[in-house]
């Protein structure tokens, strides 16, 4: 017997019994039975891990990409952010609008529509693992962006997004990870299940079971567990995490996250939104493994959903204490009233207030900005 640095098989008994060799060992050092007998007879049968591959044969994998789900904003390679069989983390501070994007991204791929407003995807099913809202709160908030964004017709889902987009609603029933892939490798061997194309998992803290999301050991078997489901179906995964305490503008996007540091550099693709000086806007970052850096770009809170904001600079971030000028902006909007005035008479009253609907017109989340709590 050979102790295996980093190695873990995957599956609910594995997962159990490395847990067990791991009491009074090191973290993440596992046995794993490999033969030793010097022929080498059925040592692949028994160690279970893949043959060793020359260079070129390596190289010729390059053919077997999979395809991209989420696309630039033209639907090509440039931009793109997400293979199938990848994962994504989609990170920011608490309560500004994760779920609402991660539900947004759900149904732009099974509409095949632009999720963000902004990057293409893939057409494909969902299932959408709620950990986190009651039924009837997320039904609410689908309906929302789903009216937002023009999937609807009449009063609900047009039927072809709708039988694409399956949920999954664990809320109160199972927040142990290997149960719910257990249970979910069990109904995909039907002969009619679907074929999943992205998987969400919203909160990714509540699968967290008795792991401590600052043990890079605890976050790397998850994400081991994690990424051989996707591997298996095929399908993307994505997730949110939430940013650590404090403020986020002096960070590298790829540090914000809170936790393991395994959490932000395991996944294949993540995207962080962090707060812009601009009220309501975030500056979306993203780091990608497979495609050509992807350029920086500011997002808006338009409730529930949110839209890019091509007019604003992504690298003006919030700093902690600054008042934001507004001088320039409420003057431009004085002199725009004192034009469109036909007497050119108007009280110095009314002239603030129409000047501050003026701004509030131009920058504000609109209407729903009070009456949807993120």
């Amino acid at each position: 017997m050979r102790k295996i640095g980093k190695a873990q098989p995957a599956g609910e008994s594995a997962y159990m019994d490395t847990r067990e060799m791991d009491e009074g060992q090191a973290p993440n050092v596992h046995t794993l039975k490999v033969a030793d007998n010097p022929d080498g007879t059925n040592d692949r049968d028994i160690d279970g891990l893949p043959e060793w591959m020359d260079g070129n044969d390596l190289i010729a994998c390059e053919n077997d990409s999979p395809e991209i789900l989420i696309a630039g904003p033209d639907g090509s390679e440039e931009g793109a952010i997400l293979r199938l069989g990848s994962k994504l983390v989609v990170g920011g501070s608490s309560k500004m609008g994760k779920t609402w994007s991660l539900i947004d991204l759900g149904l732009a791929v099974a509409a095949g529509g632009k999720w963000l407003g902004h990057f293409q995807c893939r057409q494909g099913m969902v299932l959408y693992v709620n950990l986190e809202l009651r039924k009837h709160t997320a039904g609410k908030r689908m309906r929302w962006i789903g009216e937002k964004r023009g999937y609807f017709r009449g009063t609900g889902l047009r039927p072809e997004v709708s039988k694409a987009i399956k949920t999954w609603n664990l809320r109160g029933q199972c927040y142990d990870l290997i149960a719910m892939l257990s249970t979910a490798r069990m109904r995909l061997k039907d002969k009619d299940a679907p074929k999943f194309s992205l998987i969400i998992l919203d909160p990714i803290y509540k699968t967290y079971g008795d792991k401590d999301e600052n043990s890079a050991g605890d976050m790397a078997a998850l994400m081991l567990e994690i990424e051989q489901f996707a591997d298996e179906c095929n399908a993307a995964i994505a997730f949110a995490a939430h940013f650590s305490k404090g403020n986020q503008s002096g960070k590298e996007a790829i540090d914000r996250i809170s936790g393991s540091g395994v959490m932000a550099r395991d996944p294949d693709a993540i995207i962080t939104f962090t707060n812009h000086e601009e009220e309501d806007c975030y500056t979306l970052d993203a780091v990608v493994r497979e495609f050509p850096p992807v350029a920086p770009t500011v997002m808006q809170w338009d409730a529930p959903v949110m839209c890019p904001r091509v007019d604003l600079d992504p690298t003006k971030l919030r700093q902690p204490g600054k008042i934001k000028d507004t001088f320039g902006p409420r003057a431009e909007a004085i002199r725009q009233v004192l034009d469109e005035s036909s007497s050119g008479e108007m009280g110095s009253a009314d002239l603030i207030l129409r000047a501050k609907a003026i701004t509030q017109d131009n920058h504000s989340p609109g209407v729903w900005k009070q009456s949807i709590n993120r």
